[in-house]
């Protein structure tokens, strides 16, 4: 029993913790002209760039909380003046942390 004991609280201590909250991944498609400004709209939101994949144009995703993901698209709207293509996913938990 004591060896049982030791085993979980030492499990327990290693164990490392991570906030998670409700989040979106939002995917655009952007000429490599609006990168810079993209990245900026990112950081200004707090939105995670978790992939980018680089042809004629640049396909980025990025994870955003759920609550920001709103406002964060309407800014990415304005900067392609609607004509950004633009998809979300569905609303999802993860963590956020680096």
């Amino acid at each position: 029993m004591r060896a049982y004991s030791t085993a979980a609280r030492n499990a327990i201590e290693s164990t490392t913790l991570h906030d998670v909250a409700e989040c979106n991944d939002v995917f655009i498609c952007a000429p490599y002209g609006l990168i810079s400004s993209l990245e900026h709209i990112a950081q200004e939101f707090n939105a995670k760039s978790i992939h980018q994949d680089f042809h004629e144009e640049v396909k980025l995703t990025y994870r955003i909380l759920h609550d920001n993901r709103d406002a964060f698209m309407h800014k990415i709207e304005d900067l392609g003046n609607g004509a950004l293509p633009i998809a979300v996913s569905e609303t999802f938990y993860a963590s956020l942390d680096a």
